[in-house]
């Protein structure tokens, strides 16, 4: 039985041999490598020695004969012997000593390997692969020492586009290290350098979105990653995912609003690009931003009915919806929404002040529309909430209190006799006089208190002008130049 399959397969390898013979030489070398990946050497070898003899004036035949020894059953010993061969037929012949530097890579002998690529220089200065191979062997421990070799290759080759292969080289360096480390910036730093003196139209696609994608992430220049990412769109597709990415991401951190739609939507258009959640959530973010509310809540339902996002997740979208919804003038439903939104995040334990002071901000955007009773009710659902704030997060008392002092102050509607928001200046008064050090905004506040108290003392039906014009005086402990509490103190008796 045995015999039988080595009879079967001497007989293939003779009918393709036939084949091969009659074949190009590049057609040949594709032949040889499906036999050699199929076969052991033991019965390929008299086959591609006889190929070698029928091609004994083209080196290229031994080469890829050795080439397929080497990648498709790791014999470097049946490699070298093509190899061998090949500079038999031609010395001079230049992909010879690469692949003998390959060889040598794949057995771990870099300054074996270096040789052959210094002897491939040497041999055809003008031939760019053993320059390149040879700098990629080194370029992890000598970037510098690397760059110089590729840049050797300019006074042979000078049309050689130099440039894009040391972009490349840096950029497989940056790629090789840890991630967000000095070092890897420090890499895409000179592979943005360098691709940037590249004409953008001869970089490769991949390596054109390996430029654009550094520039955003790495060096933070939006500018020239929207103008990489537009070129990128003009020549390859109006609705190309990864450049439309690119521009509508870059367009966001500008805040550029109008662009980000305008590349969010054509992205969505992409038959070959999986949209992401990200894209789904800048692209709604836009919308609302470009009051194309409508859109910006369709979009953002998407979100909140997806199922493989957490309910944590989802949360800013909820806000966002709410969001809408207030700058739409559309009251009931933004409370509907806030309402629903304050609800989850307490049944996550995780409502913060900026939600509540968003929350309290919806009621007081309705107040502006609203007049008497109902005014003065949005008033006081809004100062519930910055009472909850107040008392639930002891860092944010100074903002919670001075918007009560200014909504209770308009409730009042001036009848300082009401007593409603003597006792929250007092309190912010308090609040501000014990921080150990005060800026500009804690300044600003407190003399707003104080401005407060002033008139409070004044304007009351029982006026007591001597606690009125202490006020007016601690304003101007802090502003000299408060012209009205100038001139009150002077007034005053």
């Amino acid at each position: 039985m045995r015999n039988n399959v080595l009879i079967c397969t001497a007989m293939a390898i003779t009918c393709c041999s036939t084949a091969l013979a009659q074949s190009s030489a590049k057609a040949t070398v594709g032949a040889a490598r499906a036999v050699i990946k199929k076969y052991a050497p033991k019965y390929t070898a008299p086959i591609m020695d006889e190929l070698c003899d029928k091609f004994k004036k083209s080196p290229e035949v031994a080469v890829g004969i050795a080439d397929a020894y080497l990648y498709n059953q790791r014999d470097t010993a049946m490699a070298h012997r093509y190899l061998n061969i090949a500079l038999s037929i031609n010395s001079k012949y230049s992909p010879a000593y690469l692949l003998g530097g390959e060889i040598e890579e794949s057995a771990k002998d870099t300054a074996k390997a270096i040789r052959w690529y210094e002897r491939g220089i040497h041999t055809d200065p003008a031939a760019p692969e053993c320059y390149l191979a040879y700098a990629k062997l080194i370029s992890m421990k000598d970037p510098a020492k690397s760059q110089r070799k590729i840049e050797e290759l300019l006074t042979h080759n000078p049309d050689y586009p130099v440039n894009l292969e040391l972009a490349k080289m840096y950029e497989r360096i940056g790629d090789n290290m840890e991630a967000d480390s000095e070092e890897q910036k420090e890499a895409y730093g000179k592979s943005i350098e360098f691709y940037g003196k590249c004409n953008l139209d001869y970089i490769p696609k991949a390596k054109l979105e390996s430029f654009g994608i550094m520039l955003y992430a790495n060096s933070k220049d939006y500018v020239k990653a929207i103008e990489v990412a537009k070129f990128g769109i003009k020549k390859y597709h109006p609705v190309n995912g990864s450049f439309n990415r690119l521009a509508m991401m870059a367009n966001f951190n500008l805040q550029r609003w109008s662009d980000v739609v305008l590349f969010g939507e054509a992205l969505l258009k992409s038959d070959s690009t999986k949209i992401s959640l990200d894209d789904y959530w800048n692209l709604a973010r836009a919308y609302r931003n470009t009051q194309k509310y409508d859109k910006a809540i369709s979009v953002s339902r998407q979100l909140t009915g997806n199922d493989s996002i957490s309910d944590e997740k989802k949360l800013p979208v909820y806000l966002l919806i709410a969001q809408c919804r207030k700058d739409m003038g559309d009251w009931a439903s933004a409370k509907r929404e806030y309402e629903s939104y304050m609800q989850k995040k307490g049944e996550l334990g995780t409502i913060t002040a900026y939600d509540l002071s968003e929350y309290a901000g919806m009621y007081l955007e309705q107040s502006k529309e609203l007049n008497g009773e109902e005014k003065l009710q949005a008033y006081k659902e809004a100062d519930a909430i910055y009472k909850e704030m107040a008392d639930k997060f002891p860092n944010n008392i100074d903002f919670a209190l001075i918007n009560r002092l200014v909504i209770n102050s308009k409730i009042e509607q001036g009848d300082f006799d009401a007593g409603l928001a003597g006792p929250i200046a007092e309190q912010l008064i308090s609040v501000m006089l014990a921080k150990a050090e005060r800026n500009t905004t804690d300044n600003a506040r407190l003399v707003t208190a104080y401005n407060y108290m002033a008139n409070y003392y004044l304007r009351k039906k029982k006026s007591d002008i001597k606690m009125s014009k202490a006020y007016f005086q601690k304003v101007l402990d802090i502003d000299p130049n408060d012209e009205n509490a100038r001139k009150a103190v002077t007034i005053l008796k």
